[in-house]
């Protein structure tokens, strides 16, 4: 359930928090309000330039409130804390809220995570989740069939419950997605389904077949707009509607790839008749 965000108008700690957050002030949470209730002015002006020294825009803080709760001491030493143990201040800036964890709970976290041979720094956020979950993901994912170098690849599904993953991977299977297609694309397991759906129904509008869609199923993370670009970009290219469905990959690179790809083929000598023949080249690594 998402908080509300407090409503309260006319009380010195809101008035606080407009004058600190400006138009980002009803972002808010009740939860967090209350969080706030007991810390004095002083301390909560404090931290916030603490904060905003940390380079954390406004918007961000405003969704972190209740960071405000800690004095800038501590705040200062969880920082330091971090960025010693290899967390970017940029990671930092874009998730605050790993500074609310004390300097042993974080220090446990990496140890473990380190021993599972997770890369942590991929993503720092883990070091906030509790061990007991990511222990069970971890071990849950490998027996979904998840190989190590995919989880650590979309680390960030070790923090979603596992029950939600394991639903959209039976999904995925229901719509026709083979099991190897789904596991070597971890990063679809963590859109909402609906998306997928959505995104689903969008290739096919745009007449990509079934079986093109779910043998490359690391198209439906795609957004539309993207999915509309990278089409329209190879028909203007020469490359009919049904050689880009039965290249469907060709859709999961970018357009530079496949730009530099051309480029490439044609100073080597290559007719366009014949790359567009051969379509499905136009996707590989980059040719020299």
């Amino acid at each position: 359930m998402q908080s509300q965000t407090k409503k309260v108008t006319s009380s010195p700690l809101s008035n606080i928090l407009k004058e600190l957050f400006g138009k980002f002030s009803p972002l808010v949470s009740s939860f967090d309000f209350n969080f706030l209730g007991s810390t004095d002015e002083k301390s909560i002006r404090e931290s916030f330039d603490i904060l905003r020294e940390f380079s954390i825009n406004l918007e961000v803080m405003a969704k972190k409130a209740s960071l405000l709760r800690f004095n800038s001491d501590t705040l200062k030493a969880n920082y330091r804390y971090l960025v010693n143990l290899g967390v970017s201040p940029e990671h930092l800036a874009k998730y605050p809220q790993l500074l609310g964890n004390n300097s042993k709970t974080i220090q446990a976290n990496f140890n473990y995570l380190k021993d599972l041979g997770i890369e942590v720094l991929k993503n720092p956020l883990l070091l906030s989740s509790s061990p007991k979950t990511i222990r069970s993901n971890y071990r849950l994912l490998i027996e979904l069939g998840l190989k190590k170098n995919a989880i650590n690849s979309c680390l960030s599904l070790l923090r979603y419950r596992f029950t939600t993953i394991k639903n959209k991977y039976d999904s995925l299977k229901r719509l026709g997605g083979p099991p190897n297609s789904i596991l070597s694309n971890p990063s679809i397991l963590t859109s909402r389904f609906q998306k997928l759906k959505e995104n689903y129904d969008y290739l096919i509008k745009l007449g990509i077949a079934h079986l093109d869609i779910v043998k490359c199923c690391s198209l439906l993370g795609f957004t539309q707009e993207l999915l509309q670009k990278k089409y329209s970009f190879l028909v203007k290219l020469g490359i009919s509607p049904q050689s880009i469905s039965r290249n469907s990959h060709l859709l999961g690179s970018s357009i530079q790839t496949i730009q530099d790809n051309y480029k490439s083929l044609i100073k080597l000598g290559i007719k366009p008749a014949r790359i567009i023949r051969f379509a499905r080249i136009l996707a590989n690594i980059p040719l020299p």
